[in-house]
């Protein structure tokens, strides 16, 4: 069965919002319990993008139109989507392809402008990933690469540059994994379309920006000073009270020097 959050249900308070920053903001659609499509209705009344997780592979290919209801068009949102975290890289290409392809289709409705994918730490298979999405009508530099602990921008970066990819940026996993060189790579800042922001925290799990230390908000406002006008920028927070908090906080980090 498709995967259903099991958080806090309350309302979406916020001290600053949207229309407070100089940049696209995006929430991720897995706030509250509920569907899909529940999320994106509610988080459609604040923000002008979503960012779609299909975390799981079966459970994303196994969603209906009551996860994914048509009228999810008709709200006044862009998306993109999160590719699932569990592609079979291990058994090839094809097996990856199958479920890309299916995902693909069954969000094509949204017509998301970008796809973030966890890549995997081979070359061969990034230029087999961006052909995947060629054969589907998608141009590579609407694929966004996430660091992550197993794949490093920074090592993959001619094959990136040659293949016309692009990146996701991670805040938390660029500070988990001491990825901060990576911030310092020539012509990376152009190539980032999307920036996920929250605090590492034990495991994956991502928490709240207010967990940040000084360290880190040092780092986001040197992301914040660097990224192109056109960065999207999504904290990347899976309740409500805890995207506020982000909110706020990056609000705070943007309009303050450092101290």
């Amino acid at each position: 069965m498709p995967l259903k959050k099991q958080t806090s249900e309350g309302p979406l308070t916020l001290s600053v919002g949207p229309t407070d920053f100089p940049f696209r903001l995006a929430a991720p659609s897995w706030v509250w319990p509920g569907t899909v499509g529940e999320n994106c209705r509610r988080l459609g009344e604040v923000f002008d993008e979503v960012g779609i997780v299909l975390f799981e592979s079966q459970a994303s290919l196994a969603y209906t139109e009551e996860d994914l209801p048509p009228t999810m068009a008709e709200l006044s949102l862009r998306y993109h989507l999160h590719l699932p975290l569990d592609l079979p890289w291990s058994q090839g290409i094809l097996a990856v392809r199958h479920i890309i392809e299916g995902l693909l289709d069954k969000t094509a409705f949204l017509d998301p402008w970008s796809f973030v994918l966890h890549a995997p730490p081979h070359a061969k298979l990034l230029d087999e990933v961006a052909f995947c999405f060629i054969h589907q009508g998608i141009k590579p530099d609407r694929i966004l690469l996430e660091n992550t602990k197993e794949f490093n921008p920074l090592e993959f970066w001619c094959d990136i540059r040659y293949l016309g990819l692009n990146v996701c940026l991670d805040l938390g996993h660029l500070i988990a994994y001491n990825q901060e060189r990576l911030l310092d790579l020539p012509r990376l800042w152009p190539r980032v379309k999307l920036l996920h922001l929250s605090a590492p925290g034990d495991g994956d799990r991502h928490l709240p920006l207010t967990e940040l230390d000084r360290e880190g908000r040092r780092l986001l406002r040197v992301i914040l000073s660097r990224m192109g006008p056109d960065t999207v920028v999504m904290p990347e927070v899976f309740e409500p009270e805890g995207l506020a908090e982000s909110l706020a906080v990056l609000h705070h980090v943007m309009t303050t020097s450092a101290g």
